[in-house]
Protein backbone atom coordinates (compact mmCIF):
# COMPACT_ATOMS: atom_id res chain seq x y z
CA UNK A 1 0.00 0.00 0.00
CA UNK A 2 2.85 2.53 0.77
CA UNK A 3 4.53 1.63 -2.43
CA UNK A 4 1.22 2.39 -4.51
CA UNK A 5 0.75 5.87 -3.15
CA UNK A 6 4.69 6.34 -3.80
CA UNK A 7 4.23 5.22 -7.28
CA UNK A 8 0.96 7.86 -7.26
CA UNK A 9 2.82 10.81 -6.24
CA UNK A 10 5.95 9.70 -8.46
CA UNK A 11 3.19 9.59 -11.58
CA UNK A 12 2.05 12.94 -10.54
CA UNK A 13 5.04 14.90 -9.93
CA UNK A 14 7.53 12.58 -12.92
CA UNK A 15 5.90 15.24 -15.83
CA UNK A 16 6.70 18.34 -13.87
CA UNK A 17 10.22 17.21 -12.77
CA UNK A 18 10.53 16.04 -16.80
CA UNK A 19 9.42 19.48 -18.12
CA UNK A 20 12.27 20.93 -15.57
CA UNK A 21 14.65 18.87 -16.97
CA UNK A 22 14.05 19.52 -20.75
CA UNK A 23 13.50 23.09 -19.79
CA UNK A 24 16.93 23.18 -18.16
CA UNK A 25 19.02 21.37 -21.07
CA UNK A 26 17.27 23.55 -23.02
CA UNK A 27 17.95 26.93 -21.77
CA UNK A 28 21.57 25.59 -20.52
CA UNK A 29 22.67 25.15 -24.21
CA UNK A 30 20.83 28.29 -25.63
CA UNK A 31 22.41 30.30 -23.36
CA UNK A 32 25.95 29.06 -24.05
CA UNK A 33 25.73 29.15 -27.56
CA UNK A 34 24.35 32.84 -27.23
CA UNK A 35 27.27 33.94 -25.32
CA UNK A 36 29.81 32.25 -27.10
CA UNK A 37 28.63 34.00 -30.37
CA UNK A 38 27.69 37.57 -28.92
CA UNK A 39 30.82 37.44 -26.91
CA UNK A 40 33.24 36.18 -30.00
CA UNK A 41 36.08 38.86 -28.52
CA UNK A 42 36.92 37.38 -25.60
CA UNK A 43 40.04 35.92 -27.56
CA UNK A 44 41.60 38.84 -27.72
CA UNK A 45 42.41 39.11 -23.88
CA UNK A 46 40.76 40.64 -20.92
CA UNK A 47 40.95 44.16 -22.85
CA UNK A 48 39.31 43.45 -25.57
CA UNK A 49 36.56 40.84 -23.57
CA UNK A 50 35.21 43.78 -21.49
CA UNK A 51 34.75 45.67 -24.96
CA UNK A 52 32.71 42.65 -25.95
CA UNK A 53 30.65 42.72 -23.07
CA UNK A 54 30.21 46.51 -22.71
CA UNK A 55 28.89 46.89 -25.87
CA UNK A 56 26.53 43.68 -25.51
CA UNK A 57 26.00 44.37 -22.22
CA UNK A 58 21.99 43.60 -22.30
CA UNK A 59 22.67 40.39 -24.21
CA UNK A 60 25.38 39.26 -21.41
CA UNK A 61 22.83 39.62 -18.23
CA UNK A 62 19.95 37.84 -20.29
CA UNK A 63 22.09 35.41 -21.38
CA UNK A 64 23.32 34.61 -17.50
CA UNK A 65 19.77 35.05 -15.76
CA UNK A 66 18.78 32.34 -18.80
CA UNK A 67 21.49 29.56 -17.22
CA UNK A 68 20.42 30.86 -13.49
CA UNK A 69 16.95 29.27 -14.26
CA UNK A 70 18.32 26.29 -15.82
CA UNK A 71 20.25 25.34 -12.32
CA UNK A 72 17.00 26.63 -10.49
CA UNK A 73 15.01 23.94 -12.74
CA UNK A 74 18.14 21.67 -12.33
CA UNK A 75 17.33 21.81 -8.38
CA UNK A 76 13.34 20.82 -9.58
CA UNK A 77 14.41 17.57 -11.25
CA UNK A 78 17.17 16.40 -9.08
CA UNK A 79 14.87 16.68 -5.81
CA UNK A 80 12.48 14.37 -7.48
CA UNK A 81 14.94 11.36 -8.54
CA UNK A 82 16.29 12.06 -4.85
CA UNK A 83 12.64 11.24 -3.42
CA UNK A 84 12.55 8.33 -5.77
CA UNK A 85 15.89 6.79 -4.75
CA UNK A 86 15.37 7.01 -1.29
CA UNK A 87 12.12 5.69 -1.11
CA UNK A 88 13.66 2.57 -2.45
CA UNK A 89 17.41 2.93 -0.90
CA UNK A 90 16.65 4.85 2.63
CA UNK A 91 20.30 4.47 3.16
CA UNK A 92 20.95 7.53 0.21
CA UNK A 93 22.73 10.32 3.02
CA UNK A 94 19.78 13.01 3.41
CA UNK A 95 22.85 15.56 3.01
CA UNK A 96 22.00 14.47 -0.90
CA UNK A 97 18.99 16.64 -1.08
CA UNK A 98 20.21 19.51 0.67
CA UNK A 99 23.27 19.45 -2.03
CA UNK A 100 21.08 18.61 -4.84
CA UNK A 101 18.95 21.44 -4.21
CA UNK A 102 20.84 24.28 -2.46
CA UNK A 103 23.72 23.75 -4.78
CA UNK A 104 22.22 24.59 -8.32
CA UNK A 105 20.15 27.20 -6.51
CA UNK A 106 23.83 29.08 -4.64
CA UNK A 107 25.38 27.96 -7.93
CA UNK A 108 22.66 29.95 -10.14
CA UNK A 109 23.32 33.32 -7.96
CA UNK A 110 26.82 33.42 -8.37
CA UNK A 111 26.39 33.21 -11.69
CA UNK A 112 24.24 35.83 -11.92
CA UNK A 113 26.23 37.89 -9.70
CA UNK A 114 29.69 37.05 -11.71
CA UNK A 115 28.02 38.85 -15.11
CA UNK A 116 26.89 41.76 -13.54
CA UNK A 117 30.50 42.36 -11.70
CA UNK A 118 31.44 41.37 -14.98
CA UNK A 119 29.30 44.26 -16.63
CA UNK A 120 30.24 46.76 -14.11
CA UNK A 121 34.07 46.34 -14.58
CA UNK A 122 33.26 46.69 -18.29
CA UNK A 123 31.76 50.02 -18.21
CA UNK A 124 34.16 51.22 -15.98
CA UNK A 125 37.43 49.79 -18.47
CA UNK A 126 35.41 51.58 -21.76
CA UNK A 127 34.50 55.10 -19.48
CA UNK A 128 38.02 55.33 -19.00
CA UNK A 129 40.11 57.31 -21.41
CA UNK A 130 42.31 55.63 -23.46
CA UNK A 131 40.39 51.99 -22.95
CA UNK A 132 42.09 51.48 -26.36
CA UNK A 133 45.94 51.87 -26.90
CA UNK A 134 48.97 51.72 -24.41
CA UNK A 135 48.29 50.27 -21.34
CA UNK A 136 44.66 49.13 -22.22
CA UNK A 137 45.49 45.02 -21.52
CA UNK A 138 47.28 46.41 -17.87
CA UNK A 139 44.50 48.30 -17.05
CA UNK A 140 41.83 45.81 -17.94
CA UNK A 141 43.95 43.49 -15.65
CA UNK A 142 44.09 45.60 -12.98
CA UNK A 143 40.66 46.55 -13.17
CA UNK A 144 39.90 42.81 -12.83
CA UNK A 145 41.80 42.34 -9.92
CA UNK A 146 40.35 45.19 -8.12
CA UNK A 147 36.75 43.69 -8.41
CA UNK A 148 34.66 41.78 -6.94
CA UNK A 149 35.16 38.75 -9.80
CA UNK A 150 37.95 37.26 -7.81
CA UNK A 151 35.95 36.95 -4.46
CA UNK A 152 32.92 34.99 -6.83
CA UNK A 153 34.98 33.11 -8.43
CA UNK A 154 36.50 32.03 -4.94
CA UNK A 155 33.45 31.28 -3.64
CA UNK A 156 32.12 29.59 -6.69
CA UNK A 157 34.38 27.22 -6.34
CA UNK A 158 33.05 25.57 -2.95
CA UNK A 159 29.59 25.83 -5.00
CA UNK A 160 31.11 23.27 -7.57
CA UNK A 161 32.34 20.83 -5.45
CA UNK A 162 29.05 21.07 -3.49
CA UNK A 163 27.19 20.52 -6.99
CA UNK A 164 29.48 17.78 -7.83
CA UNK A 165 28.98 15.92 -5.01
CA UNK A 166 25.22 16.23 -5.55
CA UNK A 167 25.32 14.46 -9.16
CA UNK A 168 27.90 12.15 -7.68
CA UNK A 169 25.90 10.61 -4.81
CA UNK A 170 22.83 11.13 -6.50
CA UNK A 171 23.69 9.06 -9.57
CA UNK A 172 25.83 6.49 -8.11
CA UNK A 173 22.15 6.03 -5.19
CA UNK A 174 19.96 6.29 -8.28
CA UNK A 175 22.07 3.43 -10.78
CA UNK A 176 21.52 1.48 -7.45
CA UNK A 177 18.65 1.50 -6.66
CA UNK A 178 17.64 0.47 -10.40
CA UNK A 179 16.11 4.05 -11.59
CA UNK A 180 19.34 4.79 -13.97
CA UNK A 181 20.95 2.43 -16.40
CA UNK A 182 24.62 1.89 -16.05
CA UNK A 183 25.40 4.59 -18.91
CA UNK A 184 23.35 7.16 -17.65
CA UNK A 185 24.45 6.38 -14.11
CA UNK A 186 28.06 6.41 -15.04
CA UNK A 187 27.43 9.84 -17.48
CA UNK A 188 25.69 11.86 -14.21
CA UNK A 189 28.71 10.56 -11.96
CA UNK A 190 31.25 12.20 -14.80
CA UNK A 191 28.96 15.37 -15.05
CA UNK A 192 30.24 15.70 -10.71
CA UNK A 193 33.24 14.84 -11.33
CA UNK A 194 33.84 17.66 -14.03
CA UNK A 195 32.52 20.21 -11.59
CA UNK A 196 34.89 18.88 -8.81
CA UNK A 197 38.12 18.91 -11.63
CA UNK A 198 36.79 21.55 -14.11
CA UNK A 199 39.77 21.69 -15.75
CA UNK A 200 39.35 18.37 -17.41
CA UNK A 201 36.53 19.76 -19.48
CA UNK A 202 33.24 21.75 -18.99
CA UNK A 203 30.00 19.76 -17.88
CA UNK A 204 28.01 21.81 -20.17
CA UNK A 205 26.93 19.88 -22.94
CA UNK A 206 27.39 16.23 -20.71
CA UNK A 207 24.70 17.42 -18.21
CA UNK A 208 22.51 19.23 -21.11
CA UNK A 209 22.43 15.65 -22.68
CA UNK A 210 22.01 13.61 -19.10
CA UNK A 211 19.01 16.02 -18.06
CA UNK A 212 17.14 15.45 -21.86
CA UNK A 213 17.81 11.36 -20.64
CA UNK A 214 16.67 12.24 -17.27
CA UNK A 215 13.28 13.50 -18.70
CA UNK A 216 12.98 10.75 -21.21
CA UNK A 217 13.10 8.39 -17.60
CA UNK A 218 10.64 10.62 -15.92
CA UNK A 219 8.06 10.58 -18.47
CA UNK A 220 9.28 6.36 -19.25
CA UNK A 221 9.97 7.44 -22.83
CA UNK A 222 13.54 5.99 -22.55
CA UNK A 223 14.22 3.81 -26.02
CA UNK A 224 13.86 -0.15 -24.57
CA UNK A 225 12.19 0.97 -21.34
CA UNK A 226 13.20 1.62 -17.93
CA UNK A 227 14.10 -0.36 -15.14
CA UNK A 228 11.56 -2.59 -12.80
CA UNK A 229 12.75 -0.05 -9.74
CA UNK A 230 9.84 2.55 -11.73
CA UNK A 231 7.59 0.03 -11.53
CA UNK A 232 8.22 -1.87 -8.08
CA UNK A 233 8.86 0.76 -6.12
CA UNK A 234 11.77 -1.08 -4.28
CA UNK A 235 15.54 -1.60 -5.08
CA UNK A 236 15.67 -3.46 -8.54
CA UNK A 237 18.67 -3.86 -10.38
CA UNK A 238 18.45 -2.32 -13.86
CA UNK A 239 18.89 -5.08 -16.86
CA UNK A 240 21.74 -5.93 -18.15
CA UNK A 241 21.68 -6.32 -21.95
CA UNK A 242 22.41 -10.52 -21.73
CA UNK A 243 18.79 -10.38 -19.11
CA UNK A 244 16.99 -8.05 -21.26
CA UNK A 245 17.23 -10.47 -24.96
CA UNK A 246 14.26 -12.48 -25.55
CA UNK A 247 14.09 -16.03 -24.52
CA UNK A 248 14.18 -18.40 -27.24
CA UNK A 249 11.45 -19.54 -29.34
CA UNK A 250 10.08 -22.63 -28.39
CA UNK A 251 8.35 -25.23 -30.59
CA UNK A 252 5.62 -26.01 -31.76
CA UNK A 253 4.81 -29.39 -30.26
CA UNK A 254 5.25 -29.31 -26.51
CA UNK A 255 6.03 -26.11 -26.08
CA UNK A 256 9.69 -27.64 -26.03
CA UNK A 257 12.44 -25.27 -26.96
CA UNK A 258 13.52 -27.04 -30.42
CA UNK A 259 17.29 -27.59 -30.25
CA UNK A 260 19.79 -27.02 -32.96
CA UNK A 261 20.52 -29.85 -35.73
CA UNK A 262 24.41 -29.74 -34.80
CA UNK A 263 23.62 -30.02 -30.91
CA UNK A 264 21.00 -32.60 -31.71
CA UNK A 265 23.63 -34.61 -33.15
CA UNK A 266 26.09 -33.86 -30.48
CA UNK A 267 23.96 -35.49 -27.61
CA UNK A 268 23.42 -38.69 -29.39
CA UNK A 269 25.41 -41.29 -27.64
CA UNK A 270 28.76 -42.56 -29.88
CA UNK A 271 28.13 -45.67 -31.23
CA UNK A 272 31.43 -48.52 -30.36
CA UNK A 273 33.07 -49.47 -33.71
CA UNK A 274 33.42 -52.78 -34.48
CA UNK A 275 36.48 -53.90 -35.24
Amino acid sequence: MENQAQLEREARGGRWAASAAFASAALLVASLVYSNVQLSDRAKGDNGLLKAVDARAGDVIASAVAQGVAFVLLAIALAYLYRATKARRPELPRITLALAVAAPVAFALLLIATQLELVRVAHDFVAIDGASGPGAKGRAEALIEESALRRITDVGLGTRVALGFAFVLLAHGAMRAGLLGRFIGVLGIIVGVLYVVPFLARPDVIQAFWLGALGALFLDRWPGGRGPAWQTGEATPWPTNARARPEPLAGETGGDVVPAAGAEARAKPRRKRRR
